[in-house]
């Protein structure tokens, strides 16, 4: 069925590099092991810090197990607050200096690969380098 809900705005490259913090949204498990929770609707409790914005920086792609010029690493395991188990696909935003919410990336996994427990950061996808894509395969002009 149609969504009721109004789609937020895509982040554009002035906005994400002005970024430092995320919320992240998903229906998965609540637990660092992955277990308990699936279902219900959630963020973060508190924002995750933007730990690098295309994985780009030298090192990331090793650090963090993420895709250079494609993907976001949010969260830190000194926080233990990120994304987990059943959260993929869902958004990760920022908030722009009107306090509007951006959609800055889509869940795809746990950092390192996705071999650690969730609360040790997570990897999105940029949803502004997949514009086009989403254009083409939806016929969708976003």
């Amino acid at each position: 069925q149609d969504s009721t809900v109004t789609p937020r705005r895509v982040a554009q490259a002035t906005d994400i590099a002005a970024a430092t913090e995320a919320i992240a949204v998903g229906f998965g498990t609540v637990d660092s092991d992955g277990f308990l929770g699936y279902g219900i609707k959630r963020r973060t409790p508190d924002t995750v810090r933007i730990m690098t914005r295309d994985c780009g920086e030298l090192g990331a792609p090793k650090r963090y197990g993420c895709l250079a010029g494609r993907e976001v690493v949010a969260g830190h395991h000194s926080r233990l607050t990120d994304t987990c188990r059943g959260d993929s696909g869902g958004p990760l935003y920022i908030q722009d200096a009107d306090g509007e919410y951006l959609l800055l990336g889509a869940t795809s996994r746990g950092a390192r690969g996705g071999f650690t427990n969730c609360g040790y950061g997570g990897i999105y996808v940029r949803v502004d380098l997949c514009l086009d894509w989403i254009r083409e395969v939806t016929g969708v002009a976003l």
